[in-house]
Parts: structure tokens; sequence; C-alpha cells
């Protein structure tokens, strides 16, 4: 978790943006971990899963602390927008998505190729050839339905979950297994809240 605190930001927009990022990934790395329980038994593949879901945006940070003007533009411009599209964003403007930004420093810093294969494809997973179960299954999943949150700054509303990658899933056998996920991660869908209301009423 202290790996946010080797980074240093400087503008009110990143400071925000960097502290619900901290919370965002301490989040993910939470319900990774759960849904690789729910996907395995193997230790060392849940355990993967919840480091993953924990560093899985550390590419952000790298490029907000090294262009913090040039990223507090970007936050601004497409703070909500689809993520792969705020991921082609960063692209063009630095060179790299925080996507590869991060698998690059952590192939580095030597982590375990099912961890920097996380990072490296979690908003494109159809383009990794990982089959099976896998730390990117979990954190793919966790972040597409615990999606990061734009700085209360900008006043904007809310990111909803989004649905994981079906193709994806349907490639690893787990097309079916989104209601479950959901129930145990305790994501409503769109339509639950009305259907309570009406059922007390």
């Amino acid at each position: 978790a202290h790996i946010f605190d080797n980074f240093r930001v400087q503008t009110p927009i990143l400071l925000e943006f960097m502290e619900g990022l901290h919370e965002h990934c301490l989040t993910i790395s939470q319900a990774a971990r759960k849904l690789a329980q729910l996907e395995s038994t193997d230790k060392n593949l849940i355990q993967e899963a919840s480091v993953a879901g924990m560093i899985h945006d550390v590419g952000r940070l790298i490029l907000a602390s090294s262009f913090p003007k040039d990223y507090s533009k970007l936050l601004q411009d497409l703070a909500n927008s689809h993520e792969r599209e705020f991921s082609k964003a960063e692209a063009a403007a630095f060179g790299a998505s925080h996507q590869e930004t991060g698998a690059y420093l952590l192939a580095i810093w030597g982590l375990s190729n099912p961890v920097v294969e996380a990072i490296a494809y979690h908003h494109s997973p159809e383009e990794s050839t990982v089959q099976g179960i896998s730390p990117l299954f979990a954190v793919h999943v966790a972040d597409c339905l615990i999606p990061p949150q734009p700085p209360k700054l900008l006043k904007l509303p809310p990111r909803p979950p989004i649905e994981p990658d079906a193709a994806f899933l349907a490639r690893l056998g787990l097309a079916n297994k989104l209601p479950a996920w959901k129930a145990s991660l305790g994501i409503l869908n769109p339509q639950e809240p009305a259907q309570q209301e009406n059922a007390s009423s």
C-alpha cells in the first residue's frame, strides 16, 4: 500500500485523485481476492490477484507524477469517460497508457508474469493470451464492477459499474458467473433498487 507514498503530485485535482485512487486500489485488491477465491483454491493465485488489484493502477501514479499539469487536464477533459477511452488518451498524450507504463515498471521490478499481465491488460483482457482463472480475470472484473471515481472537485456524477468483457469471460468458460460475482461483491443491477422499492410499497 505504501507504494503510493513514493509519488508526489502538485495540483489540487491530482492530490484528490491520488487519495481516491489509493482507496480504489485497496477496494479492488479485496474484490479481486474474493473473486479469485470464488473460482480457485490456488493460494498463490489468490494472493497474486490481491497484489495485482492493489497495484493495477500504478501506471497512473507514474504518469500523473511525471506530467502533473498534462495529467490534470486529461482528468478534467475525460474524467467521466470509459476507461478504455482514457487509456487511449493517455497513450496519445504520453506515448503509453497507464496499463503499459505500470506493466513495464513491474516487469523491471521482477513481479510474476501473472501479476504483470493483470496490470498490462486489465482494461483490454481480450488482447491477452491468458487462459483459465488468473489475476487478470479477477482484476478486470473487479475494476469493471467497482470503477474508479472522478475527483469530487470536478463535480461529476459517479461512475456506474460496467459490464466486464463478455468475449474474454466466454473464452475462460465463465460467461454465466457474473450474477454470482455481483452478489458476492454487493453490486446491484440497475433495476434492483426500483424492484425493492415496489416490493416494499
